[in-house]
């Protein structure tokens, strides 16, 4: 059967939001400005544990299949550090994930701002805005993730489902 445009930019079934979600290690490494993570445990302090123990506790809650359990974990993880790239960029996608475009927009904006060129956040800020009718603004940052990652299909895919809603 054929999809939708509505099916393709809805946040759960994004095939950006899938794939960003499921690639922890590299949005990790991503939203650290692309520096590798420390790999001494001397080096890591109790903040550092904690932050690694509430993306654990989430992936395991997301796993489950309990998305909104896993937004909670995250958020109660982002309020303590509000300055983890990866808690805010993990936040955002699935806030996306689970509806919560206001939060999503928020927080995939944020990630993108303070640095991050992973084309997945840029695909993610779009689908949350296409989700909200925002398909101008949608179409510039799938734009923009197809630079970060020329000729992928699922970029693609959804600029031109923003091309034809816009």
């Amino acid at each position: 059967s054929s999809l939708t445009a509505k099916a393709l930019l809805e946040p759960s079934k994004s095939t950006a939001v899938r794939t960003a979600l499921t690639d922890d290690d590299r949005i990790q490494q991503a939203a650290a400005g692309g520096k590798p993570r420390p790999s001494s445990r001397a080096t890591q302090t109790r903040q550092t544990e904690t932050v690694e123990q509430a993306l654990g506790e989430a992936r395991k809650l997301r796993l489950a299949n309990r998305k909104h359990a896993a937004l909670r974990v995250l958020d109660e993880a982002a309020g303590r550090h509000p300055q983890n790239k990866t808690l805010t960029v993990k936040c955002g996608l699935l806030a996306l994930e689970t509806g919560r475009l206001k939060d999503a927009r928020r927080l995939l904006d944020s990630a993108i701002k303070s640095g991050s060129t992973d084309w997945r956040l840029h695909s993610a800020l779009g689908a949350a805005l296409a989700s909200a009718g925002e398909h101008q603004k949608a179409a510039q940052r799938f734009e923009k993730a197809l630079r970060l990652s020329p000729g992928n299909p699922a970029v693609l895919n959804n600029l031109a489902m923003s091309y034809a809603m816009a």
